[in-house]
């Protein structure tokens, strides 16, 4: 343990889930969570693999955003080459922590917060569909984490052979405390309760533990995995210069895979993303004074109402544009089928259509892929769901008779005969 940083971690299965597909690392300098996707085959084996290799990788002084990547093409090697693992992925939220500075990254709907000051930030965005109307301001923040679509991912590691990783350089002040943790805590637990816990309990370890259990008793709908880290009260000594190899700039910022791992000199903080720092101060427009005629007044709305109908119109064409690209194998009135888009809908509309519908029946298919298909199993390509189309046609098929076993004939004892 680093006599600086100290932390905790706790992980709990929940009171729904049977399979705790949470996986975490607490081994300094990494600490790290992710969470195997619901409801998809095998997501504790992706969420573990994705732990194995980014660890494997930062201890071969590899950089996180790469350690990252590396994960993401095992998870999808594994998942092309082995059927019953077919469709699984992970989110992953993991840190490389130094003395006085960290770098996050960041796939996926698990988070990171900052608590400094007893206030609490979050410091990661979520990469769901819910996630992206926030940004796009058409759902507020404080509702994206009761929607009932909020579990729909539009980014994780292992649904496709590259992924882009969200990357945070921060700088620690004394005090500071990290928490990362799975979408069964946030799901369950309001921020002000989080930022209580957070806030009150000073040993890490209890910390964690006890927003573990506050997730379980709000309902725990969810597996939960949380991971706290505390830098140091005091303000480490001043470290001399780093060495010729990495005196390198670092990037300032978000969304950059560029930079050292902390512990090499400092770095300017990054402020910390996410939509409760992208509320502006400015408030509405002032309106004009004086009357303005109203045949200038009607003029100005139709105008205005067609700039609106443009921009939404342009939206709604960009959203499908970047939609024609996802693929998933689903159901349509019972029967297995191929969809191009992502599973689920919002406010009536849906974000799919339906590319072929296959002779094979749901009700063939055994568990726990009878399940995956419900949700919708992602694919990369339309020749990948076509691909997992056969393999579960392989599952649902009865297996053969095993042929008739043949006695063996004894051999003859005796000399071998000289040919």
């Amino acid at each position: 343990m680093s006599n600086r940083v100290d932390w905790g971690a706790c992980t709990d299965v929940g009171l729904v889930r049977r399979v705790n597909e949470d996986s975490k690392c607490h081994e300094y300098p990494l600490f790290a969570v992710a969470d195997g996707m619901g409801g998809h085959s095998a997501g504790d084996v992706a969420s573990a693999l994705a732990i194995e290799t980014v660890s494997e990788r930062i201890g071969g002084s590899e950089s996180l955003s790469d350690a990252v990547r590396a994960a993401n093409q095992e998870i999808f090697r594994r998942a092309s080459q082995e059927p019953e693992l077919s469709g699984m992925g992970t989110t992953l939220t993991a840190m490389v922590a130094g003395d006085t500075s960290a770098q996050i990254a960041h796939v996926g709907d698990s988070r990171a917060y900052l608590l400094r000051n007893g206030e609490l930030t979050r410091l990661t965005q979520d990469h769901t569909v819910v996630g992206r109307l926030v940004q796009q301001g058409r759902i507020r923040p404080e509702d994206a984490d009761r929607h009932p679509q909020r579990s729909y991912l539009d980014r994780a590691l292992g649904v496709d052979s590259d992924v882009e990783v969200d990357v945070y350089m921060l700088d620690f002040e004394p005090g500071d405390r990290v928490m990362l943790c799975s979408d069964g805590l946030f799901g369950m637990v309001e921020d002000d309760l989080i930022a209580s816990v957070l806030t009150e309990q000073s040993d890490p370890q209890k910390a964690a533990e006890q927003l573990c259990a506050a997730a379980v008793k709000a309902g725990g709908n969810d597996n939960v995995t949380t991971v706290v880290v505390d830098f140091p009260r005091q303000a480490a000594p001043a470290a001399a210069g780093p060495p010729a190899a990495e005196q390198r700039s670092k990037t300032e910022g978000v969304r950059t895979d560029t930079g050292p791992l902390p512990g090499a000199g400092s770095t300017q903080p990054a402020p910390p993303p996410g939509p409760q720092n992208a509320r502006g101060e400015s408030g509405a427009p002032q309106q004009p004074s004086g009357t303005t005629k109203p045949k200038r007044r009607t003029w100005r709305i139709l105008r205005y109402a067609s700039v609106i109908v443009v921009v939404l119109a342009a939206g709604a064409f960009a959203a499908r544009m970047s939609l024609e690209g996802s693929w998933y194998v689903g159901t349509n009135d019972g029967r297995v089928s191929i969809f191009s888009g992502v599973p689920g809908s919002l406010g009536g509309l849906t974000f799919s259509d339906l590319e072929r519908e296959t002779d094979l029946s749901l009700n063939d298919i055994p568990e726990p892929h009878r399940s995956r298909l419900e949700d919708g199993i992602k694919a990369d390509s339309r020749a990948s769901a076509e691909e997992i189309v056969a393999n579960l046609t392989r599952l649902s098929a009865p297996e053969a008779d095993p042929e008739p076993t043949q006695t063996p004939t004894p051999a003859a004892t005796g000399s071998p005969q000289d040919s």
